[in-house]
């Protein structure tokens, strides 16, 4: 993502509609950027990679044994990443 806004919403996705096994990555490099992705509560979620001027933020509760595991990896250049099951509009704010 450059220079913008995103919200990435991953509620109703399941292993057979959207994450394809039991753990996905999802790779992200965002530029002069914010950037919010939205999981369901259940999902196990790991954010890793680097800000350089901003900051990335794994703000999920930790998921439920046997649930899929999401990986976010990737880099922020003067932006925000923020991984959150609640509504990041507040958070983006």
């Amino acid at each position: 993502m450059q220079i913008g806004n995103g919200i990435d919403n991953l509620h109703g996705w399941s292993v057979s509609a959207g994450l394809s096994s039991n753990e996905t990555v999802i790779e992200i490099n965002a530029y002069k950027s914010r950037l919010a992705i939205i999981v369901p509560p259940e999902y196990r979620v790991e954010l890793e990679g680097t800000a350089f001027k901003g900051s990335m933020e794994n703000l999920t509760t930790g998921g439920l044994p046997g649930s899929p595991h999401l990986l976010v990896h990737g880099s922020a250049y003067k932006s925000t990443v923020i991984v959150t099951s609640r509504d990041p509009e507040a958070l983006l704010s």
